[in-house]
Parts: C-alpha cells; sequence; structure tokens
C-alpha cells in the first residue's frame, strides 16, 4: 500500500509540474484527466481512489501513467480492434459515464444528472463488436472509418431520447445477424441529425430490422456531402417515426426488404402539433432507391411530402423491379413538388383486392392531393394497369415537365381469374374488376369524384395498350395554360364531369377512341388545341350528348379530327365553326381563310384516312371519305362562308353557332 500511496504522490508532482495527463487505465476503459481540472486525488482506506469525484476501486485499476496527449472535454473516444475496443473518457465527465467493455461490445450509461452533451467517437474495425449508449440527454456520435458487425443485435444502437447529431467520416461499415431483433441495424431512439462528408454501408439482416432506425425523425443537414449506401435490409432502408428530411448528400437504397424510405406518423397525443408528423421533406440531395419485391414503396410518407430546391435541386431515381403486385414509386398522402429532377420506373402488375373487392396498380407517382409547380419528370409504367401519375382526389400542375408513359397491359379479374393483358372488349368489365394503365390517372372509380387543374408546365403522356387512356379524371379537368401532348390507344383526355379549358397549348391524339371526351359539359374558352379522335363513330372533340352534355366554344383556336364531332346545341355557344371532311395527311397544313386573311392554320401531326361524317350546317352535305374536320376559332361570323384549305384540297364551308347533331 505504501508503494501505491507513493506512486499517487509522485503522479500528482509530475501533474503539478508539468501539466500533463493523467491516465487511469480499468480494463479497456481509460479516463482521462487533464493536470488542470485534478484537483486533489483523495486515496482511502488502501480501497478506493477518487479523481475528480470519480471513484475507481483500487483493484480493479490496471495502471495509471502520465502523458502528453491532449483531453477534449465532454468526449468518449472507442477505437475498435478485432476482438477487443479501446475506450478513453474524459476526466470531467467520467464520474457520470458508466462503461462497460467486454472485449468488443462497449454499453455505456449516462447519468441522468448529466446534462450536457457527449461527443462519442468510434473508429476500428471488429467482425462482432457493438457500440450501446443509454441516456436522458442530447448527444453526439461519429463514425469515423468504423467497420463494425454484431451478430447478435444492432452495431450502433443509441437508446438516448433526444437530439442525436451523427457525424459520418471516412469509410464507415455497419452490418448486423439474422439473430438481431432490433429495429434498426443503426438505431436511434431520438432525434437523428446527419451531417459530414464520408460514406456509410448499412447491411440490415435482423429479423425486424430497418437498415437506419429513428425513433423520432431523421434530418439529413445541408452540411453533409456524404453518401448513405444501404443494401439487402429485412424491412425499410430508412425508416423514422416523426419524418424524414433531406438538405443534401447522397442516398443509394438497393433491395430493402419493404420500403425505400418511409416516415411514419408517430402517432403521439403529444407531439407538437408545428413539427411536421408523418412527412417527407426533401430540400436537396441525391435519391436512389431500387425495389425488388412486391407492393412496397421507393420513398413514402403518412402524411405530407414536400420537395424543393432550397438547397440544391433534388434528383431522385426510383426503380420498382418486381413485377408482381401494385407497387408505387413515391408515395404520399398529399404531395407538393416545386422542383427536383424525378426518374421513377415501375413494373408492378394489378393485384386483385378480395378485402375491398377492387383492382389496384403500380403508379410512379400516388397521392390523395398532389401540387406539381415545377420539376422534370420521366414516369414509365411497364407492368399491367401501370399508372404514371395516380391521384385520388385533386391534381394541381402549375409547371415543371411531366413525361409519363406506360406499356403494360390491361390488367382484369373476372370468373375468379386475373389476365395481365386483357384484349377483348372491356365494356362489360365492371370498374372495379379492371384495371387499365393511364399516364395520369385522376379521382375515384367508385364514387366518381376527383379534379384536375392544369395552368401551366408542360405534360406528355403516352400509352399504347387496351383500355389505355391518356389523362383520365373522374371528377371535372380545367386546364388553363400549359402545352399538353397526349398519344393514347383509348381517349387521349377523359373527363367524368365537365371539362373547361380556357387557355393552354393542347395537342391530343385518341389513336383508337376520342381526343376530347368529357362525360360532362365541354367548354372551350381559349387556348391552342388538335384534338385527333378515331373512325366514327368516335371523335375528335366528344361531349356526352346521350346525357345532354354538350360542347361550346367561347374562344380558342380549335381543330378536331375524327370520325365524327360534337358541335355546340344552344347560344351559349358564342363562337362560331365550321366543318367539312376529307383525308389528312400529317405533316400537311390545314387552314380557315376569309378570302386572302388566314383565321387559323394548324399543322396535321396525325394521317387520317376513313369513313367520317359531314352532314349538317357547315359541311358539304352526306356522308363523306375521310376525317370529319372541325374547326373554331375568333374572326367567325354565323352564316358567313371561308374557305377550308387541307394540304393541296380546298372547299367552301359556312360558319354556323350551334346545330342538334355531331358533325
Amino acid at each position: 500500500m505504501k508503494r501505491l500511496e507513493t506512486v499517487v504522490f509522485l503522479i500528482c508532482c509530475v501533474l503539478a509540474i508539468n501539466a500533463q495527463t493523467l491516465n487511469i487505465q480499468v480494463g479497456e476503459v481509460t479516463y482521462q484527466v487533464p493536470a488542470a481540472q485534478a484537483g486533489d486525488m483523495i486515496y482511502s482506506n488502501g480501497t478506493t481512489l477518487t479523481v475528480m469525484d470519480k471513484v475507481f476501486n483500487i483493484s480493479e485499476i490496471t495502471r495509471m501513467y502520465v502523458d502528453n496527449s491532449p483531453v477534449t472535454g465532454n468526449s468518449v473516444s472507442i477505437v475498435y480492434n478485432d476482438s477487443a475496443a479501446s475506450v478513453r473518457v474524459a476526466g470531467n465527465i467520467m464520474k457520470y459515464i458508466n462503461v462497460t467493455a467486454d472485449g468488443s461490445d462497449v454499453t455505456i450509461v449516462q447519468d441522468s444528472l448529466l446534462a450536457e452533451e457527449v461527443t462519442y467517437s468510434l473508429g476500428g474495425n471488429s467482425a462482432d463488436g457493438s457500440f450501446t449508449v443509454n441516456g436522458k440527454y442530447k448527444a453526439a456520435v461519429i463514425l469515423d472509418n468504423l467497420t463494425l458487425t454484431n451478430n447478435d443485435g444492432a452495431p450502433v444502437n443509441i437508446a438516448n431520447g433526444k437530439r442525436i447529431a451523427l457525424t459520418i467520416k471516412g469509410i464507415n461499415t455497419l452490418t448486423d445477424g439474422s439473430a438481431s431483433s432490433d429495429k434498426g441495424c443503426l438505431y436511434v431512439k431520438g432525434h437523428t441529425e446527419i451531417e459530414g462528408d464520408g460514406t456509410l454501408t448499412v447491411n440490415a439482416h435482423g429479423t425486424k430490422a430497418h437498415g437506419i432506425y429513428s425513433g423520432e425523425y431523421i434530418q439529413l443537414k445541408k452540411s453533409f456531402t456524404g453518401n448513405i449506401n444501404i443494401g439487402a435490409t429485412t424491412k425499410d432502408g430508412i425508416h423514422c417515426e416523426q419524418y424524414f428530411q433531406m438538405n443534401s448528400g447522397n442516398i443509394t437504397i438497393t433491395k430493402p426488404g419493404d420500403d425505400g424510405i418511409q416516415a411514419e406518423a408517430s402517432g403521439d397525443e403529444d407531439y407538437d402539433e408545428d413539427e411536421p408528423d408523418g412527412s417527407c421533406i426533401i430540400k436537396g440531395g441525391n435519391i436512389t432507391v431500387t425495389t425488388v419485391v412486391q407492393d412496397t414503396k421507393g420513398i413514402c410518407c403518412d402524411k405530407t411530402m414536400t420537395i424543393s430546391d432550397k438547397f440544391s435541386v433534388p434528383v431522385i431515381n426510383v426503380t420498382g423491379t418486381a413485377t408482381s403486385y401494385a407497387s408505387k414509386g413515391i408515395k404520399a398522402d398529399t404531395m407538393r413538388v416545386s422542383a427536383g429532377t424525378f426518374t421513377v420506373t415501375m413494373a408492378g402488375k394489378g393485384l386483385w383486392d378480395a378485402t375491398d373487392k377492387e383492382t389496384s396498380a403500380c403508379s410512379c407517382l400516388k397521392a390523395d392531393y398532389m401540387d406539381i409547380s415545377g420539376g422534370t419528370f420521366t414516369l414509365k409504367a411497364t407492368g399491367a394497369g401501370g399508372k404514371g401519375i395516380g391521384c385520388d382526389d385533386r391534381l394541381l400542375i402549375s409547371g415543371g415537365e411531366i413525361t409519363a408513359t406506360t406499356s403494360g397491359g390491361c390488367y382484369v379479374y373476372t370468373g375468379g381469374k386475373e389476365y395481365t393483358s386483357y384484349t377483348s372488349n372491356l365494356d362489360n368489365i365492371g370498374t372495379a374488376y379492371k384495371s387499365c394503365a393511364k399516364g395520369i390517372k385522376v379521382g375515384d372509380s367508385t364514387n366518381k369524384t376527383g379534379d384536375l387543374t392544369i395552368s401551366g408546365g408542360t405534360v406528355k403522356v403516352k400509352t399504347s395498350t387496351n383500355g389505355a387512356e391518356g389523362i383520365e379524371c373522374k371528377g371535372t379537368i380545367n386546364i388553363n395554360g400549359g402545352n399538353i401532348d397526349v398519344t393514347a390507344y383509348d381517349d387521349a383526355v377523359n373527363s367524368g364531369k365537365t371539362m373547361t379549358i380556357t387557355d393552354g397549348t393542347i395537342t391530343v391524339n385518341g389513336t383508337n377512341n376520342d381526343g376530347l371526351d368529357s362525360n360532362g359539359d365541354l367548354w372551350i374558352k381559349g387556348g391552342n388545341i388538335i384534338a385527333y379522335g378515331t373512325k366514327e363513330p368516335e371523335c375528335g372533340i366528344d361531349a356526352n350528348e346521350e346525357q345532354n352534355y354538350h360542347v361550346y366554344f367561347t374562344g380558342g383556336t380549335v381543330l378536331g379530327i375524327g370520325g365524327s364531332n360534337s358541335v355546340p346545341a344552344n347560344s351559349k355557344s358564342t363562337q362560331p365553326y365550321v366543318t367539312g371532311t376529307g383525308t389528312v395527311t400529317s405533316g400537311t397544313t390545314i387552314s380557315l381563310k376569309s378570302g386572302n386573311t388566314t383565321l387559323a392554320s394548324f399543322a396535321a401531326t396525325r394521317s387520317y384516312s376513313g369513313s367520317g361524317s359531314g352532314k349538317g350546317p357547315g359541311g358539304p352535305g352526306g356522308k363523306g371519305s375521310g376525317a370529319s374536320i372541325l374547326i373554331s376559332c375568333p374572326g367567325l361570323t354565323k352564316g358567313s362562308s371561308y374557305t377550308l384549305v387541307n394540304g393541296s384540297a380546298s372547299s367552301t364551308v359556312t360558319a354556323a353557332q350551334y346545330g342538334s347533331s355531331r358533325r
């Protein structure tokens, strides 16, 4: 004992003279005490040594020594080396830190009296190790060139229920084993804020394991410029219980067992309503997700998804390779997008829901309410019944560039059998039993509700299979601007109720049905419109006259080409129109002239030949060979004659304000 007393006395003298660092080693843990902080060291009863209120059992002290190592306050450093771990604890917090180091498994419990942030730095490598910390206060964790595998649980388990600042430096890899029952390979109970410029790779094999799990929110801060790579997981790639926010950085998720990124509403009644619970907020960065299992989502949240370019233009790529069942690329209850570059490709086919007694299908974008004011979208649905955009309630498009292409067949469930490429007549198949591909679908098929408004941007749609409409809305459609170009196997643009066009450049082509098809009144008040339908009885412009709905022209420059066209039926239509017939050749010009003055001119984008109707006022009378050609434009006077020029052919037509049948 006298020898130990002498050692302690000599150490105190050295500290006093040289202002160095006292290191007290207990097994794998070293407590570092700077000379300026050491104060009195109390040696009591030959059994304990008290330094800065930390009581050490003499029998547990492995070594005491003095060196020149710097000490950063409020810090704990852990370096893994195969089956062991070296832990260093700053002296100013050591009385609050209880460390258990069992080989390469390190567990730290913070005293509830500790009300200061501690920084934990993890480095080195271990094939069977772990880090667990539990406390009542916020903390910082630095992953600094760490490779850590835990076969029994999460390699990194942060149980503090407060803000956790997670910094990624260098190259890091976390892996759990199939025996793990933890919720995440990287598990954080509290708020997770990620920064740094390093790379983190996560592989989650646990029975309940998400790649990264946070019991509250996850935020990738604008200072994060690194990479997060998540490989195969049992469940989601990234899962959080409050909200997900990405300001910068890069995320790549490959082959998650469920969703790529999911923000789930906490359901906590005491949760602050001002916080975006259950939301996804993307303000910059790059996300790439590849899903491989059925009925999953690339990126999803329970409530609102907001995507903007506050810090950089987001780049989002989602690919769903599973060919079975109704997966979604990006899904939210409410989706608001003002910027970004999106490439979403979904291969999933339709699904018969035996509980709800209806079919569903995959969608590249899916929401109840969607507002797109910017961004560039390349959307491809290749599976049966697939949709580029599926919106159950209301879709607003005021900007951006949307390209939606579908190539999958029509999914039908009938007679207890499913068909993934149904080619027979669909008229006798109930709505609930079929899901045809559509570029954009808005509304609820059963209740006939939903509204679509396009006031800007560019919308390009192409569909090519049986029953595949270009743009379908079960409620009303309002087009107030923008550039719209649709080529569809079925109707190019179809509304379940009123369709109103006040502005925009619109070219639509229904290769086997109507161009513009309104199941309510069709009002054209402005814009430049070319609408192609197929052979009679299909129309370039079609209002549901069987239900006493009509087309009305009060403005705009309109060309309708089809087997026939709906025309106004009463004086509510104030802008006259003319009709004629003829064969149309793509690339030629169709124009209407008053003497030498050209009132309207159109470049034909499709060739058309076949039977058409030219009867009634303004037409040449009787049946004619070729298309029904309808033009309405400013400058027409009811009863006046004009020259209709179709390529090299011309004919005299008379303007009418309204009639009583299709033309």
